[in-house]
């Protein structure tokens, strides 16, 4: 199965942002960059955080990912999404790798 790639992006302010990855009550990544603008065409910098799973298998199916932006231990703000996986039929009634998905909790 291929990997799987969920990303966070927030604008930066003071003091500077983290932005994280939890699985549960476990952190699993808390890389991240910082690039000016960024896609939204606005002034300032932009954290992000590219969490990449390889590769995203079964056991992955029904976790809930958190992403989380701090700039302080009191203020974060948090995003949860369930990683959905099926299989679904390839129309000769076979049974073939469906689609991925995920949702925001």
């Amino acid at each position: 199965m291929p990997d799987e790639r969920f990303t966070e992006k927030m604008k930066e302010g003071r003091p500077q942002l983290k932005v994280s990855w939890w699985l549960s009550e476990s952190i699993i990544d808390d890389s991240f960059s910082s690039s000016a603008g960024g896609s939204e065409g606005g002034s300032g910098s932009v954290v992000s955080n590219t969490l990449i799973i390889n590769p995203l298998t079964r056991a992955h199916a029904h976790s809930v990912l958190t992403c989380k932006a701090a700039t302080a231990p009191v203020a974060v703000t948090t995003t949860k999404v369930t990683i959905d996986m099926y299989q679904g039929r390839d129309g000769r009634g076979r049974d073939e790798q469906g689609p991925r998905g995920c949702t925001e909790a």
